[in-house]
């Protein structure tokens, strides 16, 4: 386990409910026949992914803004019940929707946050700074479905009732990160936990899964505004 995921806490790097696999040929011709609505769930991504095909790809952008590192997108993947091993984790696939219509890739995103609201993905309190914090912060543990939580107003709504505040901000610095604080923190706890996020962004060794710089506003479950950090960009741009 390195040093970054000793300062997660989380664990070694543990797939919850998937365990993708990469995308060549033969899977994405299983999936694109093999599945139905009832496995389908979506996946964040970036525009630089080298994990997920994306070459004339309907995808969904969830942010971009002029200048940032790399657009913020959701792919969708299925989760084949036929290969559970003896832990419960099952492979997944990339759903490709290169030659489908928009209507059908509509139906997959509303089908696939269906099943995601469904998934149990418990946020925890974390506190693996070494230090005695003054707020707290939400996570979960590692893994690809993480992230897809700011998705799921469901999911959301819990962090709300977890915090005791119907304003979120959240941190998903990688691609299977997620952080959440209350977004009245005050001046130095504010600090603190964008020292965490920055942190986690700059580290060379978490380059291939970065997800996004800047900070989302969650109001009443769902994504109300968003908190761009453009030096961070400016700081990611310059290693490439």
């Amino acid at each position: 386990m390195n040093f970054f995921r000793k300062l997660l806490g989380l664990g070694p790097k543990a797939l919850s409910n998937v365990r993708p696999k990469p995308a060549t040929q033969s899977t994405i011709k299983e999936s694109t026949i093999n599945y139905n609505m009832d496995n389908v769930y979506p996946i964040l991504t970036t525009g630089k992914t080298t994990e997920y095909k994306l070459n004339n790809e309907f995808v969904r952008t969830v942010h971009q803004r002029e200048n940032m590192y790399a657009d913020l997108i959701c792919i969708y993947i299925f989760m084949d019940p036929e290969t559970s091993d003896a832990n419960g984790q099952v492979d997944a696939f990339q759903i490709i929707t290169e030659n489908e219509n928009e209507d059908y890739v509509h139906t997959l995103r509303i089908n696939s946050e269906i099943n995601f609201d469904k998934l149990d993905l418990p946020f925890s309190f974390w506190n693996e700074t070494g230090h005695k914090l003054d707020y707290k912060i939400l996570s979960c543990p590692i893994s690809p479905s993480s992230t897809s939580k700011i998705l799921s107003k469901k999911h959301m709504l819990e962090a709300h009732k977890m915090l005791g505040t119907d304003e979120l901000f959240v941190s998903i610095p990688l691609s299977d990160v997620i952080f959440v604080v209350r977004q009245d923190l005050n001046d130095d706890n504010f600090s603190h936990f964008l020292a965490i996020h920055n942190y986690i962004m700059l580290d060379k060794a978490n380059k291939s899964k970065i997800l996004c710089e800047d900070l989302f506003v969650i109001k009443d479950g769902e994504i109300s505004g968003i908190l761009p950090f453009e030096q961070i960009s400016k700081e990611l741009l310059k290693k490439e």
